[in-house]
């Protein structure tokens, strides 16, 4: 016997992606802040390699940075 309760009728809470990447088509991109660098270029490549997509990133100013779905 399990330890857990099982319950019913629970709504499922829907999670906003961070980042826009599922609706982003080949060319399109989108400024983040500088900051968040690492993090958005991680996040990126790893939703890249599940998904068959490619995307590429770079600063574009003193305070932010820009992400490009390539493929």
């Amino acid at each position: 016997m399990s330890d857990y309760k099982i319950e019913k009728n629970i709504e499922v809470k829907t999670i906003k992606p961070k980042y826009p990447f599922r609706e982003m088509k080949v060319g399109d991109s989108f400024l983040f802040p500088l900051a968040k660098l690492p993090a958005a270029s991680t996040a990126a490549y790893d939703f890249g390699k599940r998904n068959d997509m490619k995307f590429t990133c770079c600063k574009v100013s003193e305070t932010q940075g820009r992400i490009w779905k390539i493929k």
